[in-house]
Order: structure tokens, then C-alpha cells, then sequence
């Protein structure tokens, strides 16, 4: 049964081999994560009205 401690020798070791990402790519990862979640709200938000309007027309709902 291998001790606690080789446990957390083994991941800061895993942890030297990971390569962390530079300021100028970190805020470029960010600025793609926001753009692809504003895309998609206003997509979602467009279906909603849609679908909304759409059973209005067909006389479901309010």
C-alpha cells in the first residue's frame, strides 16, 4: 500500500511536466470562452423567442 507522502511526491512530479499557459494566451483563452458564451446565450435567447412566438401563432400558451 503505497504511503500518503510518494502519493504527493508523484503529483507535484506530474505537476513540473505540465506546461501553464503565458499571460497573452491566458487572457486570448478567456476572451474565447466569453465571445462562445455570449454566442450562445444570444442563440438560446433567439430560439426561445422563436419557439415563443411560434405557439402563440398556433394558440399554445399565454
Amino acid at each position: 500500500m503505497p504511503r500518503p507522502f510518494s502519493y504527493f511526491q508523484g503529483v507535484y512530479a506530474e505537476l513540473k511536466k505540465v506546461r501553464w499557459p503565458n499571460r497573452k494566451e491566458m487572457v486570448r483563452y478567456t476572451t474565447t470562452v466569453v465571445v462562445v458564451c455570449v454566442i450562445l446565450f444570444v442563440l438560446t435567447y433567439a430560439f426561445d423567442l422563436l419557439v415563443t412566438k411560434l405557439f402563440q401563432l398556433i394558440g399554445i400558451g399565454s
